[in-house]
């Protein structure tokens, strides 16, 4: 899901500051969408899926950092992203990650 960012106004004297909070808020999200893009665009989330499912659920170091990875595609709820994976599952046939 997608996260809303909200600043909530105070005695009106730290306007601006509330603007440059809100500005540097949207640029660090564009920032994370288009590193998102970029690996998204390289096969990023397919491989994640795709390691997980070789993996057979044994947890290991690369597992783990294989989850951090997806994690981190899906931050800030990136539908593209999501549509990516689910599309994926369903081709492969691999619905035993919706399982658990």
């Amino acid at each position: 899901m997608a996260k809303s960012i909200h600043i909530e106004e105070e005695d009106g004297e730290d306007g601006d500051e509330g603007e440059i909070d809100q500005a540097a808020k949207e640029e660090q999200s564009q920032a994370l969408r288009s590193e998102q893009a970029v690996l998204a665009s390289r096969g990023a989330a397919i491989m994640c899926l795709m390691y997980l499912s070789a993996s057979g659920g044994e947890p290991n170091e690369m597992v783990a950092q294989t989850l951090q990875l997806g994690i981190h595609l899906l931050s800030g709820g990136n539908v593209e992203i999501q549509k990516v994976r689910i599309g994926c599952c369903y081709c492969e046939g691999n619905f035993w990650l919706f399982a658990y």
